[in-house]
């Protein structure tokens, strides 16, 4: 499927990674793109959303409900699209944070660090169908 036909949901508390995750995506041809500030604005955009955003950049690392606790929750409300996790924090985080949303039954398709760049997000998004 192409970048241009699916939806993106932009999930962090930094509104300047917000941009720059969104400006990434409409540099490979994305047109749909949402953005939520915090986990709990994700959940409750998914909850509200006719058709669930195929792909979803979610940080780890906010306030409130944060990225972990969001996809524990998404996994638990049957969310059946695809995730990548975004954050500054240490690849080991990362590893862990990627084992448990498998766990959980979420279908990650990689993990970035900060910041997003077209380039990051092209070899992981390139790779995939549907």
């Amino acid at each position: 499927m192409e970048i241009s036909s699916r939806s993106f949901l932009v999930i962090d508390d930094d509104a300047f990674a917000r941009t720059l995750a969104a400006e990434a995506l409409k540099k490979l041809g994305a047109t749909v793109i949402s953005a939520a500030e915090d986990g709990q604005a994700a959940l409750d955009h998914l909850a509200a959303a006719e058709r669930p955003p195929d792909v979803l950049l979610v940080d780890l690392n906010m306030p409130g409900t944060g990225g972990a606790e969001f996809l524990r929750r998404a996994a638990k409300d049957n969310y059946q699209g695809r995730v990548i996790v975004v954050s500054g924090l240490e690849e080991e985080v990362l590893e862990i944070a990627d084992i448990a949303a498998k766990i959980h039954g979420i279908d990650l398709l990689d993990h970035i660090k900060k910041p997003v760049s077209p380039e990051k997000l092209q070899g992981i998004l390139a790779g995939t169908s549907g």
